[in-house]
């Protein structure tokens, strides 16, 4: 029998409830991250329990952002349908331009509704970002883009794996929120 199961709670709850209790409250936020599910199996009852905690969220909140861990997984996984800004994260190279511009397309090739596309580049330094990057991220038709300076203090947070929420937002973050706000009103979403 399944842990759930001998608590005498469903095995639906228990998740719903265990999701309910990762949401990490911080000023004028909440935070749920999204991992991904180890070993190779059929995800469907955990994405449709996921779906169910999303949809179930997205009704509490007027704005709901889904931090998903890099990869287009989640994307494939339909753990949401309806997405009014995508903002793809992506480091100043080659490499990085080229994971934003798949997972772009691979939106485009799903059933997601998806309102605006946004690219950023993070940990931008004082060289900016490489043109070879620039141009490969030009071949796909992002509806705006936001570059988010190398923060230091983020970096140290990041390297002692400690939150960055308990601190002050560095300044990018706010640039970023408001990039996409701009475009989900642009869209006529918000």
């Amino acid at each position: 029998k399944s842990r759930a199961r001998v608590m005498g709670i469903p095995k639906n709850r228990l998740i719903t409830q265990q999701i309910e209790e990762a949401i990490v409250e911080a000023h004028g936020f909440d935070l749920l991250t999204m991992g991904r599910p180890e070993g190779q199996s059929c995800y469907c009852y955990v994405n449709n329990l996921v779906r169910q905690a999303l949809a179930s969220l997205r009704a509490n909140y007027s704005v709901t952002v889904v931090d998903n861990e890099a990869g287009m997984e989640h994307l494939s996984r339909m753990n949401t349908d309806d997405v009014d800004c995508l903002a793809l994260v992506c480091e100043p190279t080659v490499v990085s331009a080229r994971s934003a511009v798949r997972i772009a397309r691979l939106a485009d090739s799903l059933d997601v509704t998806v309102g605006r596309r946004v690219l950023v580049w993070n940990k931008v330094t004082g060289a900016g970002v490489p043109a070879q990057a620039r141009r490969i991220a030009g071949e796909y038709a992002f509806e705006d883009a936001v570059e988010l300076p190398f923060d230091d203090a983020v970096a140290d947070l990041s390297a002692s794996e400690k939150s960055v929420f308990p601190s002050a937002a560095p300044e990018g973050f706010a640039r970023l929120a408001e990039t996409c706000i701009v475009n989900i009103r642009q869209a006529g979403i918000g």
